[in-house]
């Protein structure tokens, strides 16, 4: 029960991150990135919108995994409140399940917001003209 609800700390982690993480190409009607093509564009990434369209990318994995890791919250205090359950030695046991992909949904989405900052601030420096000394 100790990582339980970390949900408001990561919304913490994603608003100081020093602006909104979903970012919008300047082509709004491309298609959404699979994983493979965001892999493929990750590693070859050059522009300014190169990096807005990952940390699009991003971002939209961000509200995916929020709201599988809330759902799995949920059941996980559910199955708490069902008396017996948290200490049923048992397999399979609903509370480890739902505890076990709480914590894979946690690291995944800690993973991807740093991601989607460092995209972001990729970004942000790619448009951002060098300062020329005179």
């Amino acid at each position: 029960m100790r990582n339980c609800l970390n949900l408001p700390l990561i919304c913490v982690i994603l608003a100081s991150t020093g602006g909104p993480l979903v970012a919008e190409s300047s082509h709004s009607s491309d298609p959404p990135l699979t994983a493979a093509e965001a892999r493929d564009l990750a590693a070859h990434a050059t522009n300014a919108e190169d990096h807005l369209r990952l940390a699009a990318y991003y971002s939209a994995n961000i509200k995916k995994l929020q709201a599988d890791l809330a759902e799995e919250e949920n059941l996980m205090q559910h199955w708490a409140s069902v008396e017996g359950m948290a200490d049923r030695n048992k397999i399979p046991n609903p509370y480890w399940s739902a505890k076990t992909l709480a914590q894979v949904y946690r690291a995944q989405l800690e993973k991807e917001t740093r991601l989607a900052a460092e995209q972001r601030n990729m970004a942000d420096s790619a448009q951002t003209p060098l300062a020329t000394t005179k």
